[in-house]
């Protein structure tokens, strides 16, 4: 049952509109926390924000609802997954718990990585992809 929950939540979110997400993961142990916070944020800031998760393992999917595709709209949206990520590096998590590094998150990058560690990530996926043409502008 909570499978068929989970694969209609999509799709219901689409109906009420243009929806924002991101992932990030924290400890298991830090989930309510994060819940919590991702509660305030969304009471602060005004948005709806739907959260997902993968049982057990601490890798959460916010959803961020915006009211249209203006550029102020998507703007303001993406600020809250921003947003979203401070927490779960302060409790401990990481930027991405399945979905990998992209434009909205290589700010995050140093507060996760150190620089050589950066430097290796960059070092192998040139290694896998020489010419540059798996998710091209991904940071990771």
């Amino acid at each position: 049952m909570l499978l068929e929950v989970r694969r209609a939540s999509s799709p219901a979110l689409d109906a009420r509109g243009l929806r924002l997400s991101c992932d990030v993961a924290v400890p298991v142990s830090e989930l309510t926390e994060m819940f919590s916070r991702i509660k305030g944020i969304a009471t602060t800031t005004g948005h709806t924000v739907a959260t997902f998760a993968h049982a057990g393992d601490g890798n959460l999917h916010p959803w961020v609802l915006v009211d249209d595709q203006t550029p102020a709209s998507v703007a303001a949206g993406e600020q809250v997954l921003e947003l979203i990520t401070n927490p779960a590096l302060e409790l401990g998590g990481t930027l991405s718990g399945e979905h990998g590094v992209g434009s909205l998150k290589l700010p995050y990058v140093p507060r996760r990585l150190s620089a050589d560690t950066h430097d290796l990530h960059r070092t192998i996926r040139a290694a896998l992809d020489p010419l540059g043409i798996l998710s091209p502008g991904r940071a990771v």
